[in-house]
């Protein structure tokens, strides 16, 4: 995703260069934790996080959905927008795939109604879903879309993001408290961003 990117380039203005490890999200909450690492990202604001961790200001975040099979005759309800949970719950005679510790508080709320199958990373719920063992996956339509781009692209055309997005949560990166530079990389990235907030430019044709 673009995550990264923005990270790098927010770094870059406050004069810094960064490193990217990808692992699975308990994994690396755990380094973070243990200061083995100077942040953890992306994440959602969440105020169990504060013992551990300070956040970052807001960046553009998910948009998670259901993403399910083409022929399978899944939908939602014309309110699903504005009652995510209830959307959900009419739907909890279905099978669906989370993926561990990627879930905004309201949603892991909303899907733990439905006795989800969680797994460790996006990919394997796509699978899942594209060999019939899972009904629908919750995922954020642009990851889902990067995956199948990248690394699944003869799943494009048969599975499909169902709209509208369930829900939609700004990221944020996490500096952990037990990193002695906590304060100081926050404030770096937060400059960063807000410098690319403001000299962003764009051309339409």
């Amino acid at each position: 995703g673009y995550v990264p990117e923005l990270i790098r380039a927010a770094f870059s203005r406050s004069g810094y260069r960064v490193e990217i490890a990808f692992y699975p999200p308990a994994r690396a909450r755990s380094l973070a934790e243990s200061g083995d690492v100077d942040g953890w990202m992306p994440v959602y604001a969440d105020p169990a996080l504060s013992d551990s961790f300070i956040l970052s200001a807001p960046f553009p975040g998910d948009h998670l959905g259901l993403l399910k099979r083409k022929d399978a005759a899944i939908r939602l309800g014309k309110d699903a927008a504005r009652n995510p949970a209830a959307a959900l719950e009419a739907l909890s005679r279905y099978r669906f795939g989370t993926t561990r510790g990627t879930l905004p508080a309201p949603a892991a709320e909303a899907t733990a109604r439905l006795h989800p199958e969680p797994v460790t990373l996006d990919l394997q719920n796509l699978d899942k879903l594209a060999y019939g063992r899972i009904d629908a996956a919750i995922i954020d339509k642009y990851v889902a879309a990067d995956l199948m781009a990248t690394q699944r692209p003869y799943f494009i055309g048969k599975l499909e993001f169902l709209a509208p997005a369930l829900f939609s949560s700004p990221f944020h990166l996490a500096f952990p408290l037990a990193q002695p530079r906590h304060v100081e990389l926050r404030q770096a990235f937060n400059n960063g961003l807000k410098a690319l907030k403001t000299t962003a430019v764009w051309r339409a044709s």
